[in-house]
C-alpha cells in the first residue's frame, strides 16, 4: 500500500552551510550547544528535538524507506518563515528555500513533492512567488503560519493571495509555530506551547477564516471544506475526526522529523483496528494523490 506524507519539514541545507561557516542565514544564527545546538532569530531562541534536521537528501530517503513512506510533501520548518524580515529579504529567503525544495522534487520526482514558503509580509510579492513556485518550480502550493506579524488571515489585504491560490489550484497548508505560539504568553512550562498551543492555534486560524468568510460557506458546513492530517495523538481522536469529516478529508501526516513514531506513521495507521481498509487507503495515499495530482 502506497504512502504519501503531507507533513514533512525541511531545515534548509543553506542554513547548515552558513552555520558550519560561522555565518548568519538571513539573520538567523546557529549557536553550538547540547545536541545540534540552537538557533537565534527575530529575538527568539529555539532548538531541535531531532538530529534528523541535518540529514542530507540521501539520508532522508533512507529514513523514509525505513518508515514505509513513498513520498514526502516537503515544507520549511516554520520558525524559518522569515515574516519579520523586510519584504525584499523575505523574498530572497523564500526563493532560496523554494528552489531547494523544488530541487529535491526534480532530482527525486518519485520521492518528493513540495510546498512553498512565501514572503507574506508583502502580499504582492507573496502572490508573485506563489505563481513562480507553482507554475515554474512545480510545487503544489504553500505552507502558511497561523498569523502574519500579529495580523490575522481574515484581513482584507490577504484576500488577493487566497484568490490567486484558488486560481492556480494551490493547496494552502496552515501550520502554527511549535515553540513560540500565543500560549507562550501564558506559560512556557512542560512543553504546553507544543502539545496544547499548536492545537489551539490550529483551531483559532480555522475559526478566523470561517468568521471572516475566507471559507465561502455557512459555519455549520465548514468541516468538509478542509483537509486534516493524521497527527491526532490517538486512535480514538482519529476515529472521531473520520466520523465528523469523512475519510475523504483526512490525509497522512507525520510532522517529520519532530514527532516520534513507533515504528512509523504508516505502520500506526495500518495497525488501527477501528479503520476499514478503504479508510486506511484513503488516508495513506488516495486522498493526497487526488488533491495534489501525484
Amino acid at each position: 500500500m502506497r504512502a504519501i506524507d503531507i507533513h514533512a519539514h525541511l531545515v534548509p541545507q543553506s542554513l547548515w552551510r552558513a552555520a558550519d561557516a560561522g555565518k548568519p542565514w538571513y539573520g538567523y544564527r546557529h549557536e553550538p550547544g547540547e545536541g545540534i545546538g540552537t538557533i537565534l532569530g527575530d529575538g527568539k531562541r529555539f532548538g531541535f528535538t531531532s538530529p534528523k534536521v541535518r540529514f542530507t537528501p540521501e539520508e532522508r530517503i533512507q529514513d523514509m524507506d525505513a518508515q514505509g513512506v513513498d513520498v514526502q510533501v516537503v515544507s520549511i520548518h516554520t520558525p524559518f518563515f522569515g515574516h519579520h524580515l523586510d519584504p525584499a529579504q523575505g523574498l530572497e529567503l523564500a526563493r532560496e528555500v523554494n528552489d531547494e525544495i523544488a530541487g529535491l522534487a526534480r532530482h527525486w520526482p518519485r520521492r518528493f513533492a513540495g510546498l512553498a514558503t512565501l514572503p507574506v509580509q508583502d502580499v504582492k510579492l507573496a502572490i508573485d512567488e506563489l505563481e513562480r513556485a507553482v507554475t515554474v518550480l512545480g510545487l503544489k502550493g504553500a505552507e502558511l503560519d497561523t498569523q502574519v506579524n500579529g495580523e490575522q488571515w481574515d484581513e482584507a489585504k490577504f484576500l488577493p493571495l487566497f484568490k490567486a491560490a484558488e486560481s492556480m489550484g494551490a493547496v494552502l497548508f496552515f501550520h502554527p509555530q511549535p515553540q513560540h505560539n500565543f500560549l507562550m504568553q501564558r506559560t512556557p512550562r512542560d512543553g504546553l506551547v507544543n502539545s496544547l498551543g499548536v492545537i489551539l492555534d490550529d483551531a483559532i486560524v480555522v475559526a478566523i477564516l470561517i468568521s471572516g468568510r475566507r471559507i465561502p460557506q455557512p459555519p455549520s458546513a465548514y468541516q468538509r471544506r478542509l483537509y486534516y492530517d493524521s497527527v491526532t495523538g490517538s486512535e480514538a481522536a482519529l476515529r472521531f475526526l473520520l466520523d465528523q469529516v469523512g475519510s475523504d478529508r483526512v490525509v497522512l501526516g507525520s510532522d517529520w522529523p519532530f514527532v516520534p513514531w513507533h515504528p512509523s506513521p504508516v505502520a500506526w495507521v495500518q495497525g488501527l483496528q477501528s479503520l476499514t481498509r478503504e479508510e486506511k487507503e484513503r488516508i495513506l495515499w488516495r486522498n493526497l494523490e487526488t488533491l495534489l495530482g501525484l
